[in-house]
């Protein structure tokens, strides 16, 4: 994954990487996302977002861009609270109602 993005890491102490599968996620916000994948690096150290980079196919075409860009392209929830209470707003139709 690094590779396909570009970035060169050094062996920093203070940088975690993180990548995944963003498609339902995003799918919750936007109609068409066919596949969606993340690459992030974050700096524990300092506290901040050193990058973070999106690849997702919406409705047959490719886009790639920041996860900012992304965020404001899309309207997308940017603090975890909206996201925890989207995925527990999706979850709540699988719990039984007799539960």
């Amino acid at each position: 994954m690094l590779d396909y993005f570009g970035i060169d890491i050094d062996n920093d102490v203070c940088k975690e990487e993180e990548y995944g599968d963003c498609t339902e996620l995003f799918g919750l916000h936007v109609t068409g996302v066919e596949s969606c994948e993340y690459y992030s690096i974050y700096d524990i150290c300092a506290d901040a977002d050193v990058s973070c980079d999106v690849v997702a196919v919406i409705n047959g075409t490719q886009i790639e861009n920041t996860c900012e860009w992304f965020e404001t392209e899309f309207d997308l929830p940017t603090d975890d609270t909206d996201c925890i209470e989207v995925i527990t707003t999706d979850c709540l139709e699988y719990v039984p109602e007799n539960y």
